[in-house]
């Protein structure tokens, strides 16, 4: 009976000792209840993501919170090792941060997480968004003009010398120059397909011209080797 309880209080000993690897959830009333929200903004490229905890019953200290990013194209399910992470604080305090190097017009998804004094990590929901449109990216503000990106489409604002749809009309009395004027990028995005195109074939018949040059001056090395 002496043997049987000190080959008991080992076995107890070394399950309560083992070490967790890091990034391992445990199931277990020591870890907390995570919920995440986000906004993506109107500059596009930016979203904020908010992140809540509930502690439960544990005594365990929160010593880190933050968020686990992926695109949504990827079949992972994001987490500390394989996503980028953004650490925000500690605690158990409601936590957000604002990111602002994201693509536009593109899906990512993410997960709040917590790390708990024992190393181990506990995930919110996981959560998809999808970034706005960058309206600036085609330059559609004309002669100098800077470019906001809104929801709705490109704002521009014109130098003192320019005013109108783009930023694209000479100033006049009828027209005051540095305002803010609304543009349809989508003009501008046509224009510089266009332009793409008119670059592409001159580029072809370049190399059409360059080839019968060559061609030419072949035939002609040939008639003289003949005479």
């Amino acid at each position: 009976m002496y043997k049987l309880a000190i080959i008991f209080l080992f076995f107890s000993y070394y399950a309560n000792s083992q070490v967790v690897p890091m990034g391992t959830i445990i199931k277990g009333k020591r870890l907390p209840t995570l919920n995440s929200d986000n906004t993506p903004n109107e500059n596009n490229r930016s979203a904020t993501l908010s992140g809540s905890i509930k502690i439960n019953d544990s005594k365990l200290s929160i010593i880190e919170n933050g968020f686990v990013v992926l695109l949504s194209s990827d079949s992972r399910t994001p987490d500390v090792i394989n996503a980028s992470k953004y650490s925000v604080g500690i605690g158990i305090a409601d936590f957000n941060i604002t990111i602002n190097n994201f693509s536009s017009n593109t899906s990512y998804k993410y997960r709040a997480y917590a790390k708990n004094s024992k190393g181990e990590y506990a995930y919110s929901q996981l959560i998809t968004f999808t970034t706005f449109t960058d309206h600036c990216e085609v330059n559609p503000c004309k002669n100098g003009a800077s470019c906001t990106s809104y929801f709705s489409g490109p704002e521009c604002k014109c130098t003192v010398s320019f005013c109108g749809d783009c930023c694209a009309q000479l100033a006049d009395s009828s027209c005051p120059g540095g305002g803010e004027n609304l543009c349809d990028a989508s003009r501008f995005s046509q224009i510089n397909i266009n332009q793409k195109i008119i670059k592409l074939n001159e580029g072809v018949a370049s190399s059409f011209s360059w080839q019968n040059s060559q061609l030419n001056t072949n035939q002609i090395s040939v008639s003289k080797i003949q005479k």
